[in-house]
């Protein structure tokens, strides 16, 4: 279920932003543990990070505090998002803190977000909760911004489903 509020972070009032904060929340059958490594080996990131029918043919994620994550998304007619940020917080297996930009082809940002990742033990399945705060936002990311709860949602979905996945694969 996602929800989002309103908070103060100095972006303009003109419209470009009404959403400044998005919180999710998603159970996943798997062991906390097993989660924290999908967040955080590219291997596994790269699998399910984006909306459903995006690949990720460029992934790394450095899960350390001042680590860098530098994403490059395709959609299904080949366009690609070049996503870049650094992790602040990594406190394995339970949180993970990152900023993540999504840059234009000459590299400066468009919208600028920090993600916070809670892991959350609960019996056999663990809680994930994806708070994302928009830090700046440039005119042309109205579009960006209209799609990120449902491409945020359709992320954990996919993330539930490689759980499920790799649960029947043991």
């Amino acid at each position: 279920m996602a929800r989002t509020q309103p908070t103060d972070n100095g972006l303009p009032d003109d419209g470009v932003s009404a959403l400044r904060e998005l919180v999710l929340t998603r159970t996943v059958a798997m062991d906390r543990a097993l989660v924290w490594r999908l967040w955080t080996e590219p291997q596994h990131l790269a699998q399910w990070w984006g909306p459903h029918g995006f690949t990720n043919p460029e992934c790394s994620i450095e899960p350390r505090p001042g680590g860098r994550l530098r994403i490059r998304m395709r959609s299904l007619d080949g366009q690609e998002y070049l996503n870049a940020g650094i992790v602040q917080v990594a406190e394995p297996p339970e949180r993970l803190v990152f900023t993540i930009a999504l840059l234009n082809p000459d590299g400066s940002c468009r919208l600028e977000n920090r993600i916070t990742v809670d892991l959350i033990e609960r019996g056999a399945a663990t809680e994930v909760t994806v708070r994302v705060q928009v830090l700046q936002a440039t005119t042309d990311a109205g579009e960006n911004l209209a799609g990120m709860g449902g491409g945020w949602s359709e992320s954990l979905a996919r993330l539930a489903e490689m759980a499920a996945s790799e649960r029947t694969a043991r």
